[in-house]
């Protein structure tokens, strides 16, 4: 049972993508998620407080109730509701912070009773609460990280701070909030509830660098630890012809093509408004970014940006990938993103900071690391990456990642771990 607060997102795709591969080797798996974007999923089930209410009828007409009274502005959600009160005044230019706590009772949920493993991904934003699920299940777990939530007081990303390998003691992303021992309670509580648990867990992740930090923190450092890949569609994304991609498209053949993916514009963790500043210093001026996702009111109107709108269709996106030039990921803050393997796949070379476990996707062969989280030291590495662009052979970098991120070994990784359990 793979469960995940979304069937989007990186590690919505990474639950989804195992959790396909797995049911095409024939073995038994189920997906439930807190919110359903995709039609399409095989044994795909949105959670529902009626699942695990012993009176169905009551929980329709309360959540019915509830629903009314939200619409009314009479009563919010409770967990957005507690996320407001408790992060009030917080400073701006931070990532999300997940709360430990959910009113959801997914430990009573039928298809997670019966489930021999349940394979975490992402239970954040109010789907997990630690204290009831820990303190009930004794089924054996894996824990696939995405982030740093799961072993923080709340941060997802945790910059240079170490508090999660002592107490997450005055967290220095809660600055203006009105407790700032908010982080040190939330691991507390997450610490004492994985003290309850009676079951065997073990964790993953797609990068050493979130393995190694796992393995260093209060709440993980015990158990075992494995660094597996997330399972790519290598099926989808791979090298095909770049002069048909850019004229199916419709994008111009005599231009050097910049393509980002901008999920979140208003998060500036992503790093769009240095990408968006940098292309004002690029000395090749034959240039023109091309955004998957939304675009920034500034972007509008850009002649030098090509806006492609949301993409979910994988065999759009290898075409996109394949007409660019370089694809560049200008975030802070990253674990090991599924773009830059999709970019890779179809020997589309990449530029991004290295932040996260990024510096263990991106070669001398392949890509380049930015030295600086700047317009300038951004700017610098795509001239200098134009200057010498001859010396990225696409079909080599294709080739080589989908080596590296072969699906078939990546499953017999999985299929072993969940056979040692």
């Amino acid at each position: 049972m793979h469960v995940s607060a979304s069937d989007r997102g990186g590690a919505g795709i990474a639950a989804v993508r195992l959790h396909g591969a797995l049911l095409e080797r024939g073995v038994s798996s189920k997906l439930l998620t807190l919110a359903k974007h995709e039609t399409d999923i095989q044994e795909h089930y949105v959670y529902h407080c009626t699942d695990v209410s012993c009176f169905p009828a009551l929980a329709r007409l309360k959540v019915f109730i509830n629903r009314v009274l939200t619409r009314l502005k009479i009563k919010s959600d409770f967990y957005r509701s507690y996320r407001n009160r408790r992060l009030a005044g917080r400073v701006e230019g931070y990532d999300a912070f997940s709360f430990a706590i959910s009113e959801h009772r997914l430990e009573k949920h039928p298809l997670v009773r019966e489930a021999d493993i349940i394979h975490l991904h992402w239970p954040c934003d109010g789907f997990l609460d630690f204290d009831r699920f820990f303190s009930k299940v004794t089924n054996k777990i894996v824990w696939t990280l995405h982030d740093m939530n799961p072993f923080t007081g709340g941060c997802h990303h945790a910059d240079d701070c170490l508090g999660y390998t002592q107490d997450c003691g005055n967290c220095p992303q809660l600055e203006g909030t009105p407790d700032n021992t908010l982080a040190k309670e939330m691991l507390a509580r997450k610490i004492d509830a994985l003290s309850r648990f009676s079951g065997n867990a073990v964790i993953t992740a797609p990068s050493k660098w979130l393995v190694n930090c796992s393995k260093a923190s209060r709440i993980f450092g015990h158990l075992p630890h494995h660094h597996i890949y997330n399972i790519c569609d290598d099926d989808s994304f791979y090298l095909s012809d770049w002069t048909s991609s850019r004229q199916d498209l419709a994008l111009p053949l005599d231009k050097k093509i910049i393509l980002c993916v901008a999920h979140n514009v208003d998060n500036p963790r992503k790093g769009y408004d240095l990408l968006f500043d940098a292309l004002d210093h690029i000395a090749t001026r034959d240039v023109l970014l091309c955004t998957i996702g939304s675009v920034a009111r500034s972007w509008e109107g850009n002649p030098c940006i090509v806006q492609l709108g949301y993409v979910t269709e994988a065999a759009k996106m290898r075409e996109i990938y394949n007409a660019a030039d370089l694809f560049v990921l200008p975030s802070m803050a990253e674990n090991f993103p599924n773009t830059i393997v999709e970019s890779l796949l179809c020997g589309t070379p990449v530029v991004a900071f290295d932040v996260g476990g990024i510096s263990e996707q991106i070669s001398e062969s392949n890509g380049l690391l930015v030295k600086h989280q700047t317009a300038e030291s951004l700017a610098e590495t795509m001239d200098n990456f134009f200057d010498h662009q001859e010396n990225y052979g696409r079909k080599a970098i294709s080739q080589e990642a989908k080596i590296k991120y072969a699906s078939e070994q990546k499953l017999e990784q999985y299929e072993a771990l969940y056979r040692s359990m």
